[in-house]
């Protein structure tokens, strides 16, 4: 098969210059403006900013600051006190703690024996 068209073949076309073409730019000029005139007639036309001012001869306001104390009866922290802050506590013994510890677990799970 022969090619006698250059466009048949990409080859060819290349050969001949065809592969090069540039497409003529349109003489019309460009209906966008530059981004430096696009700036400067923002600029332009852009609001100039408002100062508001305060009126300074109000007073302004200042929450009220209290500083509370505790009652001065005890001067140990909450935890350290306890439920019962008034009486001291006394320490119990190992039997004693034992005997209450199975007292209540009688109560709760009824006598195992």
């Amino acid at each position: 098969m022969t090619d006698k068209d250059a466009w048949d073949n990409w080859e060819t076309a290349a050969d001949a210059g065809l592969a090069d073409y540039v497409a003529p730019k349109p003489n019309k000029p460009s209906k966008q403006p530059s981004p430096e005139a696009l700036w400067k007639d923002a600029n332009q036309h852009a609001p100039s900013p408002t100062i508001i001012h305060t009126d300074t001869a109000r007073t302004q306001y200042q929450p009220e600051i209290k500083i509370l104390k505790r009652p001065t009866g005890s001067t140990a922290p909450m935890h350290a006190r306890g439920t019962n802050s008034g009486s001291p506590k006394t320490k119990k013994t190992l039997a004693e703690r034992e005997k209450e510890y199975q007292e209540a677990r009688e109560r709760i799970f009824g006598s195992s024996k």
